[in-house]
Order: C-alpha cells, then sequence, then structure tokens
C-alpha cells in the first residue's frame, strides 16, 4: 500500500511539474542583430520564442506591430523594439511582451 502512494505521489508531482515547466515555457524571447547590408541602421531581430502562434514587433511609437523582422533607423539614437508573443494556454489566447534598446551610431 505505501509503494502505491509514493507511486501516486510522484505520479502527481510530476504532472504538476509538467504543467510549471510549460508555464514557464510560454515567455516573449528575441535577440537583435545588426543586419548584413550596407546601411549601419539596419537591424534583423531573431525570434526564440518556443510554442508561440503569433508574434510580432513594434520598431518604433509612430508604427503599430508588424510581422516583419527587420527594420532601418535612419537617425542615430536610442530605440525600443518590444516583441508581442500569443500563445494558445488550454484553449484561452495568452500574450507576453519583451523589450530590447538599440543603439545607432552615426556612421562615418
Amino acid at each position: 500500500m505505501e509503494s502505491f502512494f509514493k507511486s501516486i505521489y510522484g505520479f502527481a508531482l510530476s504532472f504538476i511539474w509538467a504543467g510549471f515547466a510549460s508555464l514557464w515555457a510560454q515567455e516573449a524571447c528575441f535577440e537583435v542583430v545588426p543586419a548584413v547590408t550596407c546601411n549601419m541602421g539596419t537591424v534583423d531581430v531573431v525570434d526564440c520564442t518556443v510554442g508561440a502562434i503569433n508574434v510580432s514587433y513594434k520598431y518604433s511609437e509612430e508604427e503599430g506591430f508588424v510581422t516583419r523582422t527587420n527594420n532601418t533607423y535612419n537617425t542615430p539614437g536610442s530605440f525600443t523594439i518590444t516583441q508581442l508573443a500569443q500563445f494558445n494556454v488550454n484553449g484561452t489566447t495568452q500574450a507576453d511582451t519583451t523589450t530590447r534598446q538599440v543603439i545607432i551610431r552615426e556612421t562615418p
């Protein structure tokens, strides 16, 4: 009887752990890399989100969220890129955002 309860307890813990792991994995993730172009103000974003059903980016306040994975900044300065990732969790759409700062320097 004791081994029965141990096995049930172990199963319950593994089930709970799997649930927490799936919740923790549901977060937005991306990196910004310089684009390989002649224009120094162009950046690419590389998505590392796990399990998202939709991913979009906001490169400036003037522009809404878009799905393209690159942007060109025409003036030097500090810019914020925001990623919006949407997930399907038990039939419900949930979202997470994360941001990265980009510094564009004046070209020589």
